[in-house]
């Protein structure tokens, strides 16, 4: 039996472990939802997941708020928006991106996205 949905909120898995999971989940064909919602990844864990959503074809949903990505992360994310196709929903808030990683964030969602259907980028 596979699983389609990861909940993981509030694991505490650092960059490190973030990381890690990362790998996999880069190479996963089957997860849909991903939920990583406080877990401490900082600007590591935000390039790590940004590299393994770049490979990944199947997620629809994630969501990464919470983690301390900073305006790096932002940067990082943006890039991973640009070669993700099948993304729809995207929780990213409260991760301190400031002025230069929302800029990014939303060059790469208007002009290289358009299949996101949702984003919550609150602060």
């Amino acid at each position: 039996m596979t699983s389609d949905c990861l909940d993981l909120q509030r694991n505490e898995l650092g960059a490190t472990g973030g990381a890690a999971l990362c790998t996999a989940v880069g190479r996963n064909a089957c997860l849909r939802t991903l939920n990583l919602k406080e877990n401490e990844m900082g600007v590591e864990g935000a390039r790590a997941l940004s590299s393994a959503l770049a490979l990944n074809t199947a997620l629809t949903s994630l969501n990464v708020a919470l983690n301390g990505f900073g305006a790096e992360g932002g940067a990082a994310w943006a890039a991973a928006l640009v070669l993700n196709t099948t993304l729809l929903s995207l929780a990213i808030d409260s991760n301190g991106l400031g002025e230069e990683g929302g800029e990014a964030l939303a060059t790469a969602l208007v002009h290289k996205h358009p299949a996101l259907t949702f984003l919550r980028f609150v602060t």
